[in-house]
């Protein structure tokens, strides 16, 4: 393996059973990565910063199922954030993951050229991971991709091929490109009345940001992939108050990195990013004040804004493991 991977896939995570069967998830997740970056010999590491761990349940390190294969292209690192640090942050008790004060830490100790910001239930489609391989990523862009969500469960004790060839057959929504909305086999009169307002948005959106592309900000919080520079120039993503939810930095994110002079890609089929569909326990609320504010002030900046004076945790010496 090469002293320094060409990806790092960077995940947040904690034992507390998010969603409902998370192990089982984060298992298939880990399974689907490794298998397929040795698979392409894609020099990699797969950086998991376990947040807050409960006291009650199994660290991630003995929880996860790790994948009985030699690893000579993938190493794994964990990195973790303890109580004592969480609780010295706003909202600790309302809550108990900061996700992407937690994909700040794993992007700053990342130590890949390009660095993917992901989520632990996610799987990467084959041709994804092979194209990733070709190491023909610029660090003149940033690079985007559609969510598909696919029905649970996914055979477990079944090769990853049969996993994908499941996902590939049982997609539910799809997360696209200023669009959302359920597969055109479940409800097809649905799928063409929102493709039709999709345009609609597109040709709006389109001449709003011309002469640049309308950014792709849907589910941008699953992939997220630039050079690790660029990470560093945009500061992370915005570690913002949110009222007790984290939503709606990932958006920030990829507006701060047009802004820094990147230009968006778009991964099409046959490359695909699969999302495990689970339950959402906490309810939707609107954008904090911060949130909001963020947005405005990029939607008139003409240049880079940054949020953010430390980020990632960076003066917290924390402790890593390496599997």
């Amino acid at each position: 393996m090469s002293d320094q991977p060409y990806i790092s896939f960077v995940v947040v995570a904690r034992n507390d059973n998010y969603g409902g069967d998370f192990v089982c998830r984060i298992n298939t997740f880990v399974k689907n990565l490794i298998t397929l970056c040795e698979k392409h010999n894609l020099p990699s590491e797969l950086v998991v910063v376990e947040w807050n761990a409960p006291e009650d349940r199994p660290r991630l390190t003995d929880a996860i199922a790790w994948p009985d294969v030699q690893r000579k292209s993938v190493h794994v690192r964990i990195v973790e954030v303890p109580n004592e640090v969480h609780k010295n942050l706003p909202n600790p008790e309302r809550m108990h993951l900061f996700e992407y004060i937690g994909k700040n830490v794993g992007v700053r100790r990342a130590q890949g050229e390009y660095i993917l910001t992901t989520n632990p239930d996610t799987l990467f489609n084959e041709e994804l991971i092979r194209f990733l391989s070709l190491r023909k990523l610029s660090r003149k862009r940033f690079y985007r991709i559609d969510r598909h969500d696919v029905a649970m469960p996914i055979p477990v004790d079944v090769p990853v091929e049969v996993q994908l060839q499941y996902c590939e057959e049982h997609v539910i929504r799809i997360y696209g490109y200023f669009w959302s909305c359920y597969n055109q086999k479940t409800n097809g009169r649905y799928w063409r009345l929102r493709q039709a307002r999709s345009l609609v948005s597109y040709l709006k959106s389109r001449i709003r940001s011309f002469p640049s592309a309308p950014l792709h900000s849907n589910a941008s919080g699953d992939f997220i992939l630039m050079h690790r520079e660029q990470w560093f120039s945009i500061n992370g993503f915005p570690e913002l108050e949110t009222n007790g939810k984290y939503h709606r930095i990932d958006g920030l994110a990829v507006r701060m990195a047009r802004l820094s002079g990147l230009r968006q890609i778009i991964l099409k089929d046959p490359l695909r990013l699969y999302h495990q569909d689970h339950s959402r326990p906490e309810p939707d609320r609107p954008m904090s004040k911060a949130v909001k504010d963020a947005y405005e002030k990029l939607s008139k900046a003409h240049k880079l804004v940054t949020f953010n004076n430390t980020w990632g945790l960076e003066k917290e010496n924390l402790p890593e493991f390496f599997l």
